[in-house]
């Protein structure tokens, strides 16, 4: 019996990039791998850049209430994780909103309809719910 597509859920893996608006505006974030077609489909091919770079790990307090921070250059990064695929598709509808020329948003111009199973399948599958996100 397969899982219900409320039940589904799926990994996220994070990466670092810069959307350049112009030669002179690069905003830097951290964004889910799955968003890069989304975010290319907007700015164009060539405004999106992976950033390359030695990840570094600052701590600050200490003891059970010790924070660790992971960045890249000027970006901090978040850890890989499992979430509901509906939900994280419908999260991206809302955040990149619709598609200047076509009846849709533009995370279904990428990925279609989340009942196709292309987004899912985007993300490597169903993962089962004990698996770790790391």
């Amino acid at each position: 019996m397969g899982l219900s597509t409320n039940d589904m859920r799926v990994k996220i893996h994070y990466v670092p990039i810069h959307v350049v608006k112009d030669p002179m505006v690069s905003i830097g974030r951290c964004v889910g791998e799955h968003e890069l077609p989304i975010l290319k489909e907007i700015h164009g091919d060539g405004a999106i850049e992976l950033i390359a770079g030695d990840e570094t790990i600052t701590k600050s307090g200490k003891g059970k209430n010790a924070a660790h921070e992971r960045r890249v250059g000027d970006i901090i990064m978040r850890d890989d994780e499992i979430v509901n695929a509906l939900e994280e598709y419908e999260r991206l509808v809302r955040k990149y909103g619709r598609h200047v020329e076509r009846e849709m948003s533009n995370a279904e111009a990428v990925y279609g309809r989340f009942d196709t199973g292309t987004f899912v399948s985007s993300l490597g599958g169903p993962v089962d719910r004990e698996e770790k996100a790391a």
